[in-house]
């Protein structure tokens, strides 16, 4: 249907511009507890506006209590940073793992969806191999390396408890999805 196509075309240019802006933001170098760049803060907007219109699409068409929470959450966390104007490394950093295994997403729930077992099967290992290893373990690592910098940084209270427990929700929810891989 011409929703669901243009939800996952949307979806896979967040994916696409992620990797491309987030590289961008990479040749700045690492900038951990400092104002965000302008490619950095142009970043979390792009990706901020993403997430509003997903939950929005989410809500009208295809609703889903864990989709919702994950982007609730997402667009607390981009938010937050783009808002205070700091923590925009870890953004990049912490939303290029996370989008890096949405192409490949797309292509598994194409298949699932369209009910093409064929393409479906051969997929579905690369794809759980992948979404396991990137969500399940390098992203949950990341983000305890980046809770550490965090708290031994001088970065307001409030952001340290914010960014720890959107963290902790987040990586429940890719903990969950590996669960149902």
């Amino acid at each position: 249907n011409k929703i669901y196509l243009a939800s996952r075309t949307a979806t896979l240019g967040h994916a696409i511009g992620t990797l491309y802006l987030t590289t961008k933001c990479f040749l700045d170098g690492p900038s951990w507890n400092i104002v965000n760049t302008d490619e950095q803060t142009y970043f979390l907007g792009y990706s901020l506006g993403y997430f509003v219109y997903d939950l929005i699409y989410l809500n009208l068409f295809e609703f889903s209590w864990l989709y919702n929470g994950h982007h609730i959450l997402s667009i607390a966390s981009t938010g937050s940073m783009y808002f205070s104007g700091i923590g925009g490394y870890h953004g990049c950093v912490l939303l290029f793992l996370a989008e890096v295994t949405n192409p490949l997403h797309l292509f598994w729930d194409a298949f699932r969806q369209n009910k093409i077992k064929d393409w479906f099967e051969w997929i579905t290992p690369y794809y759980g191999y992948v979404f396991i290893t990137v969500r399940g373990l390098i992203l949950p690592t990341v983000c305890l390396i980046h809770n550490y910098v965090w708290w031994h940084e001088p970065i307001d209270y409030r952001l340290k408890i914010l960014w720890t427990g959107l963290n902790i929700a987040l990586n429940g929810a890719s903990y969950y999805w590996c669960y149902l891989i």
